[in-house]
């Protein structure tokens, strides 16, 4: 069973093959990352569900720009 992080042919196809797109959202990725990946420590730190869902939503919504399954 193929177990691939991202799904670079369909990532591809979305973006219509446009390299400079896909540098531009890594880009805007890296930056967004670490601060959101923080939010999500503290929220579970302070064991506040309802802001763990929100940023796990928006890491997962992140994440899903680059077909990652």
């Amino acid at each position: 069973m193929k177990n691939d992080v991202l799904n670079e042919a369909e990532l591809r196809e979305r973006l219509d093959n446009d390299m400079t797109l896909l540098a531009e959202l890594a880009a805007i990725f890296r930056e967004d990352y670490p601060p959101l990946l923080a939010k999500i420590g503290n929220a579970i730190a302070r064991r506040d569900g309802p802001a763990l869902q929100e940023s796990a939503h928006t890491l997962k919504g992140a994440v899903a720009n680059f077909y990652a399954p």
